[in-house]
């Protein structure tokens, strides 16, 4: 077993716990020069090798998510992570990973949920004008509001999509003059995206 680095908790973002069939996401809240992601004594399920991971696990129970950084076995890390049946997903529609590599479900999703980074960026501006919530991008984010944000490539400094939301309407109000003129702009927007197309990290940088 790892030990239980004091800084443990902080270094993998992402929920704890989730249901059978629902992709779940998880983030290194610290930079390095290589990842690599392992779900513990299920080779069933791929090595990642991101600053982000996603996973969608097939079987209800508990499982240990392990993240190495530089290759460096005391820069190791865990986070566990229970498991639940879904009653929503009948059990005939989960696959497991290893097999969704085989069979192309890409092709039999709908693309309504996939988004395009100029549109995207377009939307962000919806949120400093205070038009657009968080939860209005929930279709396309692996983990919602959770999602993990970079602002202006400050990796060391990771947010949850909430968060920058907040954080985006909160500079145009802080910067409002008299003319009414607004002072904060995005100037570029990179989605990371998991096998599904699904966005497991946003890059945003703004002026």
């Amino acid at each position: 077993a790892l030990p239980e680095a004091r800084d443990n908790k902080i270094q993998i973002e992402g929920n704890t716990s989730t249901y059978v069939g629902v992709s779940e996401s998880f983030s290194s809240m610290q930079t390095a020069k290589t990842y690599e992601w392992i779900i513990e004594n299920h080779p069933e399920y791929p090595t990642q090798n991101n600053i982000a991971a996603s996973y969608k696990f097939s079987q209800p129970g508990d499982y240990t998510v392990i993240l190495t950084l530089d290759n460096d076995r005391f820069k190791k890390y865990q986070k566990s992570i229970h498991v639940v049946e879904n009653e929503i997903v009948p059990k005939q529609l989960i696959k497991p990973e290893k097999i969704d590599k085989l069979i192309d479900f890409d092709k039999l999703k709908p693309t309504s949920t996939f988004i395009s980074e100029p549109t995207f960026s377009e939307y962000l501006e919806k949120v400093i004008d205070g038009n657009f919530l968080a939860k209005d991008f929930d279709d396309y984010l692996c983990s919602k509001g959770k999602t993990p944000v970079i602002f202006n490539g400050k990796s060391n400094k990771q947010v949850t999509f909430e968060q920058a939301c907040a954080e985006l309407n909160g500079k145009r109000n802080s910067k409002w003059l008299g003319l009414k003129k607004k002072l904060i702009k995005i100037k570029s927007v990179r989605l990371n995206r998991d096998e599904e197309k699904c966005i497991t990290l946003i890059e945003i940088k703004y002026e």
